[in-house]
């Protein structure tokens, strides 16, 4: 038997290949129809008047290996969500404002942890705009958020539960004191 932790690390670790695997062949796919759409007139007038558009960045990423890209965007988005999700955790925001809600909680969530990583604040190596960013991070976070957050639940603790500890223990040594006071004046 595999313990609870190590389980869930697991099924991070899968989901993660699963999502650098599946993310590479959309953004083949992505690149194969944008080849295609710039040899039609339509695309090449696009291509001609918006080339400072901000999807440009990703298409130019695009012409690199696309492994490479999805494994790089995944383990960012990664990095950022399990970050994100001890703080979290941590704090016990996850309880209150993601256990039990919909998917238009969820959905605020993913754009929210969407736009952490699209601003490159843990990666810096990207020569991508926001907005770029924004459209390269997204599947990864909508596939990782989830998984992300159910492991920071099991391997970090709550600040609440640690104050709810250190609360009972001072409840033992009160009732400890009170014991032996009672062991005093009996003797």
């Amino acid at each position: 038997m595999v313990s609870g932790d190590l389980q869930q690390l697991i099924t991070l670790l899968i989901q993660f290949v699963t999502v650098v695997l599946a993310y590479a062949i959309l953004l083949l796919y992505v690149n194969y129809l944008w080849i295609f759409y710039k040899d039609t007139q339509v695309g090449y007038y696009f291509v001609k008047n918006y080339s400072g558009s901000h999807f440009f960045p990703v298409l130019l990423e695009l012409n690199q290996n696309l492994l490479y890209l999805s494994f790089r965007s995944t383990l960012g988005v990664l990095i950022n969500c399990l970050l994100i999700g001890l703080a979290v955790q941590a704090l016990a925001i996850r309880r209150y404002f993601y256990d039990g809600h919909g998917i238009l909680h969820r959905l605020c969530w993913i754009m929210t942890l969407t736009a952490i990583t699209a601003s490159n604040i843990f990666d810096f190596n990207y020569p991508l705009t926001f907005y770029s960013g924004i459209v390269l991070y997204f599947i990864p976070v909508c596939c990782l958020l989830g998984t992300c957050l159910k492991f920071t639940a099991k391997c970090a603790p709550e600040i609440s539960l640690g104050a709810q500890i250190i609360n009972d223990l001072k409840e033992v040594v009160r009732v400890a004191r009170i014991r032996n006071a009672m062991r005093n004046i009996d003797e």
